[in-house]
């Protein structure tokens, strides 16, 4: 995906969220079967994918991917409060 998505959410410290989503294209759910699932989780929009604050969550440990047959474009994140320190609502995740 060229173009990142990115979307504001709001976080409760102490809670370990989560997170189900589905994408879709013009109201179209999305097959994922074949493409790398990656989240990251910033401080701000002027941080990097890689930077030291940056925390990314993948397909085979946070990230599990949905029964592409029945349920396309599906996926859950399972975040840890750990990784939510010093973020604040209105945070930008991007995936």
């Amino acid at each position: 995906m060229s173009n990142p998505i990115q979307q504001d959410l709001s976080i409760f410290s102490d809670n370990d969220p989560l997170y189900n989503w589905t994408v879709t294209l013009n109201s179209v759910a999305l097959n994922l079967t074949g493409y790398t699932v990656n989240l990251y989780l910033k401080v701000d929009n002027a941080h990097s994918d890689t930077d030291a604050t940056t925390v990314k969550y993948s397909i085979g440990q946070d990230i599990t991917l949905g029964n592409q047959t029945t349920a396309p474009g599906t996926f859950t994140v399972q975040m840890s409060h750990t990784d939510l320190v010093g973020v604040r609502a209105g945070t930008t995740w991007t995936w």
